[in-house]
Protein backbone atom coordinates (compact mmCIF):
# COMPACT_ATOMS: atom_id res chain seq x y z
CA UNK A 1 0.00 0.00 0.00
CA UNK A 2 3.04 2.25 -0.03
CA UNK A 3 3.31 4.95 -2.38
CA UNK A 4 6.78 5.06 -4.30
CA UNK A 5 6.67 9.07 -5.24
CA UNK A 6 7.44 11.60 -2.52
CA UNK A 7 4.43 11.95 -0.81
CA UNK A 8 4.29 14.42 2.35
CA UNK A 9 1.46 15.74 4.61
CA UNK A 10 1.28 19.32 3.25
CA UNK A 11 0.65 17.76 -0.60
CA UNK A 12 -2.25 15.88 0.97
CA UNK A 13 -3.58 19.04 2.76
CA UNK A 14 -3.22 21.49 -0.15
CA UNK A 15 -5.19 18.37 -1.90
CA UNK A 16 -8.11 18.72 0.54
CA UNK A 17 -8.19 21.92 1.05
CA UNK A 18 -7.56 21.27 4.73
CA UNK A 19 -5.46 23.19 7.54
CA UNK A 20 -1.84 21.32 7.98
CA UNK A 21 -1.00 21.92 12.12
CA UNK A 22 2.34 20.92 12.78
CA UNK A 23 5.56 19.58 10.50
CA UNK A 24 5.72 18.28 7.13
CA UNK A 25 5.92 15.01 7.54
CA UNK A 26 6.58 12.28 5.07
CA UNK A 27 3.61 9.76 4.17
CA UNK A 28 4.54 6.40 3.13
CA UNK A 29 1.41 4.54 3.47
CA UNK A 30 -2.02 4.52 5.20
CA UNK A 31 -3.09 2.52 8.65
CA UNK A 32 -5.82 2.49 10.99
CA UNK A 33 -5.82 2.30 15.03
CA UNK A 34 -5.38 -0.94 15.06
CA UNK A 35 -2.16 -1.17 13.40
CA UNK A 36 -0.01 2.28 13.36
CA UNK A 37 3.02 2.59 11.79
CA UNK A 38 5.95 5.34 11.53
CA UNK A 39 5.23 8.12 8.70
CA UNK A 40 1.83 6.85 8.19
CA UNK A 41 -1.39 8.79 7.84
CA UNK A 42 -4.48 8.00 9.75
CA UNK A 43 -7.70 9.18 10.56
CA UNK A 44 -9.73 9.83 13.16
CA UNK A 45 -13.60 10.81 14.10
CA UNK A 46 -12.38 12.74 16.99
CA UNK A 47 -9.23 13.59 18.98
CA UNK A 48 -10.58 12.32 22.15
CA UNK A 49 -9.25 8.76 22.43
CA UNK A 50 -5.46 10.15 21.04
CA UNK A 51 -3.83 10.17 24.11
CA UNK A 52 -4.59 6.48 25.08
CA UNK A 53 -2.80 5.66 21.64
CA UNK A 54 0.97 4.65 21.81
CA UNK A 55 1.10 6.75 18.07
CA UNK A 56 4.02 6.00 15.97
CA UNK A 57 6.47 8.96 15.57
CA UNK A 58 6.31 11.07 12.76
CA UNK A 59 2.78 10.14 11.87
CA UNK A 60 0.19 12.12 10.27
CA UNK A 61 -3.18 12.29 12.12
CA UNK A 62 -6.19 13.38 9.32
CA UNK A 63 -8.99 14.90 12.58
CA UNK A 64 -11.72 16.88 11.89
CA UNK A 65 -11.72 20.73 12.61
CA UNK A 66 -11.50 21.67 16.12
CA UNK A 67 -9.08 21.90 18.67
CA UNK A 68 -6.57 19.00 18.59
CA UNK A 69 -3.67 17.92 21.51
CA UNK A 70 -0.61 18.37 21.18
CA UNK A 71 1.76 15.78 20.49
CA UNK A 72 4.75 14.58 18.03
CA UNK A 73 2.67 14.08 15.14
CA UNK A 74 1.10 16.41 12.65
CA UNK A 75 -2.60 17.33 12.21
CA UNK A 76 -4.63 18.08 9.26
CA UNK A 77 -7.73 19.35 9.78
CA UNK A 78 -10.95 18.70 7.39
CA UNK A 79 -14.84 19.17 7.54
CA UNK A 80 -15.40 15.21 7.25
CA UNK A 81 -12.42 13.05 7.76
CA UNK A 82 -14.38 9.73 6.67
CA UNK A 83 -14.84 10.99 3.27
CA UNK A 84 -11.40 12.78 3.14
CA UNK A 85 -9.50 9.45 3.90
CA UNK A 86 -11.35 7.90 0.96
CA UNK A 87 -9.84 10.85 -1.34
CA UNK A 88 -6.19 10.20 -0.26
CA UNK A 89 -6.33 6.43 -0.58
CA UNK A 90 -7.85 7.10 -4.24
CA UNK A 91 -5.58 9.30 -5.11
CA UNK A 92 -2.50 7.65 -3.93
CA UNK A 93 -2.48 4.45 -2.64
CA UNK A 94 -5.50 2.41 -4.97
CA UNK A 95 -4.37 1.11 -8.30
CA UNK A 96 -7.70 -0.12 -10.19
CA UNK A 97 -6.07 -0.71 -13.23
CA UNK A 98 -3.76 -2.82 -11.77
CA UNK A 99 -6.16 -4.33 -9.57
CA UNK A 100 -8.41 -5.36 -12.98
CA UNK A 101 -5.44 -6.50 -14.89
CA UNK A 102 -5.96 -10.51 -13.79
CA UNK A 103 -9.46 -10.08 -14.79
CA UNK A 104 -8.15 -10.41 -18.18
CA UNK A 105 -5.76 -13.12 -17.73
CA UNK A 106 -7.04 -15.31 -14.94
CA UNK A 107 -4.32 -15.25 -12.55
CA UNK A 108 -2.03 -12.50 -11.87
CA UNK A 109 1.62 -12.53 -12.96
CA UNK A 110 3.07 -11.68 -8.90
CA UNK A 111 0.55 -14.15 -7.40
CA UNK A 112 2.57 -16.49 -5.00
CA UNK A 113 0.68 -20.19 -5.41
CA UNK A 114 2.11 -23.15 -3.98
CA UNK A 115 3.13 -26.06 -6.16
CA UNK A 116 0.73 -28.18 -3.90
CA UNK A 117 -2.67 -26.36 -4.13
CA UNK A 118 -4.94 -27.52 -6.35
CA UNK A 119 -6.61 -24.31 -8.51
CA UNK A 120 -9.99 -25.32 -10.47
CA UNK A 121 -11.41 -24.24 -14.14
CA UNK A 122 -12.74 -20.45 -14.46
CA UNK A 123 -10.90 -18.88 -11.50
CA UNK A 124 -9.25 -15.93 -10.83
CA UNK A 125 -6.66 -14.87 -8.58
CA UNK A 126 -5.55 -11.39 -7.77
CA UNK A 127 -2.21 -9.37 -7.74
CA UNK A 128 0.05 -9.65 -4.44
CA UNK A 129 -1.96 -13.06 -3.44
CA UNK A 130 -0.67 -15.63 -1.75
CA UNK A 131 -2.43 -19.45 -1.97
CA UNK A 132 -0.43 -22.12 0.56
CA UNK A 133 0.08 -25.59 0.93
CA UNK A 134 -2.62 -28.08 -0.50
CA UNK A 135 -5.03 -25.05 -0.85
CA UNK A 136 -8.13 -26.29 -3.14
CA UNK A 137 -9.62 -23.22 -4.72
CA UNK A 138 -13.33 -25.09 -6.46
CA UNK A 139 -14.63 -23.57 -10.25
CA UNK A 140 -15.75 -20.74 -10.31
CA UNK A 141 -14.21 -18.69 -7.62
CA UNK A 142 -12.61 -14.94 -7.46
CA UNK A 143 -9.74 -14.10 -5.49
CA UNK A 144 -9.33 -10.37 -5.49
CA UNK A 145 -5.95 -8.61 -4.81
CA UNK A 146 -4.19 -8.62 -1.60
CA UNK A 147 -5.63 -12.20 -0.37
CA UNK A 148 -3.92 -14.48 1.47
CA UNK A 149 -4.70 -18.01 1.96
CA UNK A 150 -3.09 -20.21 4.65
CA UNK A 151 -2.43 -24.52 4.38
CA UNK A 152 -4.81 -26.75 3.86
CA UNK A 153 -7.76 -24.39 3.29
CA UNK A 154 -10.77 -25.49 1.04
CA UNK A 155 -13.05 -22.30 -1.08
CA UNK A 156 -15.97 -24.09 -2.95
CA UNK A 157 -17.08 -23.32 -6.05
CA UNK A 158 -18.45 -19.45 -6.72
CA UNK A 159 -17.36 -18.21 -4.06
CA UNK A 160 -16.06 -14.52 -3.94
CA UNK A 161 -12.33 -13.89 -1.69
CA UNK A 162 -11.77 -10.07 -1.35
CA UNK A 163 -14.17 -8.11 -3.70
CA UNK A 164 -15.09 -4.57 -2.75
CA UNK A 165 -16.97 -4.10 0.21
CA UNK A 166 -20.18 -2.21 0.83
CA UNK A 167 -18.19 0.79 1.89
CA UNK A 168 -19.46 4.75 1.00
CA UNK A 169 -19.52 7.90 2.02
CA UNK A 170 -21.85 11.35 1.24
CA UNK A 171 -20.36 14.39 -0.02
CA UNK A 172 -21.59 17.78 1.07
CA UNK A 173 -24.51 17.41 -1.78
CA UNK A 174 -25.43 13.84 0.02
CA UNK A 175 -24.24 12.15 -3.35
CA UNK A 176 -22.86 8.41 -1.98
CA UNK A 177 -19.12 8.40 -3.36
CA UNK A 178 -17.35 4.57 -2.96
CA UNK A 179 -14.80 4.04 -0.35
CA UNK A 180 -12.08 2.30 -2.00
CA UNK A 181 -10.82 -1.15 -0.31
CA UNK A 182 -7.54 -2.04 -0.42
CA UNK A 183 -6.35 -4.19 2.29
CA UNK A 184 -7.42 -7.10 0.85
CA UNK A 185 -8.18 -10.49 3.20
CA UNK A 186 -6.80 -13.25 5.75
CA UNK A 187 -7.57 -16.82 5.85
CA UNK A 188 -5.97 -19.01 8.06
CA UNK A 189 -5.00 -22.17 8.09
CA UNK A 190 -7.53 -25.88 7.81
CA UNK A 191 -10.38 -23.35 7.05
CA UNK A 192 -13.50 -24.13 5.03
CA UNK A 193 -14.99 -21.56 2.86
CA UNK A 194 -18.21 -22.70 1.68
CA UNK A 195 -20.04 -22.78 -2.13
CA UNK A 196 -21.66 -19.43 -3.33
CA UNK A 197 -20.03 -17.52 0.13
CA UNK A 198 -18.12 -13.92 -0.11
CA UNK A 199 -15.77 -12.46 1.97
CA UNK A 200 -15.28 -8.79 1.33
CA UNK A 201 -11.73 -6.94 1.52
CA UNK A 202 -11.04 -5.15 4.17
CA UNK A 203 -11.05 -1.29 3.90
CA UNK A 204 -7.35 -0.65 4.80
CA UNK A 205 -6.28 -3.66 7.31
CA UNK A 206 -7.49 -7.30 5.58
CA UNK A 207 -11.04 -8.49 6.97
CA UNK A 208 -9.31 -11.72 8.72
CA UNK A 209 -10.89 -15.33 9.19
CA UNK A 210 -8.25 -17.33 11.73
CA UNK A 211 -7.59 -20.65 12.10
CA UNK A 212 -9.97 -23.92 11.88
CA UNK A 213 -13.01 -21.67 10.76
CA UNK A 214 -16.01 -23.17 9.00
CA UNK A 215 -18.87 -21.22 6.37
CA UNK A 216 -20.96 -22.97 4.92
CA UNK A 217 -22.86 -22.10 1.97
CA UNK A 218 -24.00 -18.33 1.39
CA UNK A 219 -22.26 -16.91 3.93
CA UNK A 220 -21.79 -12.97 3.67
CA UNK A 221 -18.80 -11.53 5.87
CA UNK A 222 -18.43 -7.70 5.10
CA UNK A 223 -15.38 -5.49 5.10
CA UNK A 224 -13.35 -5.37 8.03
CA UNK A 225 -14.63 -7.81 10.31
CA UNK A 226 -11.91 -10.37 12.19
CA UNK A 227 -13.10 -13.71 13.07
CA UNK A 228 -11.35 -15.72 15.43
CA UNK A 229 -10.11 -19.44 15.70
CA UNK A 230 -12.97 -22.03 15.40
CA UNK A 231 -15.29 -20.47 14.80
CA UNK A 232 -18.41 -22.00 12.92
CA UNK A 233 -21.04 -19.65 10.52
CA UNK A 234 -23.82 -21.57 9.12
CA UNK A 235 -25.81 -21.06 5.84
CA UNK A 236 -27.19 -17.69 4.93
CA UNK A 237 -25.58 -15.88 7.82
CA UNK A 238 -24.55 -12.22 7.05
CA UNK A 239 -21.58 -10.48 9.34
CA UNK A 240 -22.19 -7.02 8.73
CA UNK A 241 -18.55 -4.58 9.06
CA UNK A 242 -16.31 -4.82 11.41
CA UNK A 243 -18.25 -7.09 13.40
CA UNK A 244 -15.32 -8.83 15.62
CA UNK A 245 -16.48 -12.81 16.47
CA UNK A 246 -14.28 -14.50 19.54
CA UNK A 247 -13.10 -17.97 19.38
CA UNK A 248 -15.19 -20.81 18.85
CA UNK A 249 -18.31 -18.62 18.10
CA UNK A 250 -21.31 -20.56 16.23
CA UNK A 251 -23.55 -18.14 13.92
CA UNK A 252 -27.06 -19.63 12.71
CA UNK A 253 -28.77 -19.98 9.78
CA UNK A 254 -30.03 -16.77 8.57
CA UNK A 255 -28.47 -14.97 11.37
CA UNK A 256 -27.78 -11.29 10.94
CA UNK A 257 -25.01 -9.43 12.89
CA UNK A 258 -25.04 -5.48 12.83
CA UNK A 259 -21.90 -3.55 11.83
CA UNK A 260 -19.24 -2.98 14.48
CA UNK A 261 -20.32 -5.40 17.08
CA UNK A 262 -18.43 -8.16 19.25
CA UNK A 263 -19.46 -11.28 20.22
CA UNK A 264 -17.83 -13.51 22.82
CA UNK A 265 -15.70 -16.51 22.81
CA UNK A 266 -17.83 -19.56 22.33
CA UNK A 267 -21.10 -17.88 22.10
CA UNK A 268 -23.73 -19.38 20.05
CA UNK A 269 -26.31 -17.40 18.33
CA UNK A 270 -29.20 -19.21 16.99
CA UNK A 271 -31.22 -19.70 13.99
CA UNK A 272 -32.45 -16.29 12.56
CA UNK A 273 -31.64 -13.99 15.35
CA UNK A 274 -31.27 -9.91 14.42
CA UNK A 275 -28.29 -9.14 17.22
CA UNK A 276 -28.11 -5.45 17.07
CA UNK A 277 -25.88 -5.15 19.93
CA UNK A 278 -22.82 -7.14 21.71
CA UNK A 279 -22.41 -10.13 23.96
CA UNK A 280 -19.69 -11.76 26.34
CA UNK A 281 -18.55 -14.94 26.24
CA UNK A 282 -20.35 -18.40 26.97
CA UNK A 283 -23.83 -16.99 25.99
CA UNK A 284 -26.88 -17.96 24.29
CA UNK A 285 -28.66 -15.56 22.22
CA UNK A 286 -31.84 -15.52 19.72
CA UNK A 287 -34.58 -13.69 18.96
CA UNK A 288 -35.03 -10.01 17.13
CA UNK A 289 -33.48 -7.84 18.51
CA UNK A 290 -31.11 -11.06 20.17
CA UNK A 291 -31.08 -11.05 23.80
CA UNK A 292 -29.40 -13.63 26.18
CA UNK A 293 -31.66 -16.75 26.64
CA UNK A 294 -28.62 -18.86 28.94
CA UNK A 295 -25.33 -18.99 29.92
CA UNK A 296 -23.09 -21.54 28.80
CA UNK A 297 -21.71 -23.79 31.38
CA UNK A 298 -18.47 -25.34 30.94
Amino acid sequence: MSVTNELNSQIIADMLGGEHVGDVRNVASICTINHIAPNNIMFVKSYDKLAQLNLAPDMTILGPMGDAPNGEFTVIKVENPRFDIAKIIDAYFYHPELDREHLKNGIAENAIIDETAFISVNCTIGRDSVIGKNVVIEPGVYIGPRVKIGDNSVIRANSVIGGYGFGFEKDEQGVNHRIPHIGGVEIGQNVEVGALTSICSGTIDPTRIADNCKLDDHVFIAHNCQIAENCMIIACAEVSGSVKLGKGVWVGPNATLINGISIGDDSFIGIGAAVTKSFEDLVIVAGNPAKVLRKIEK
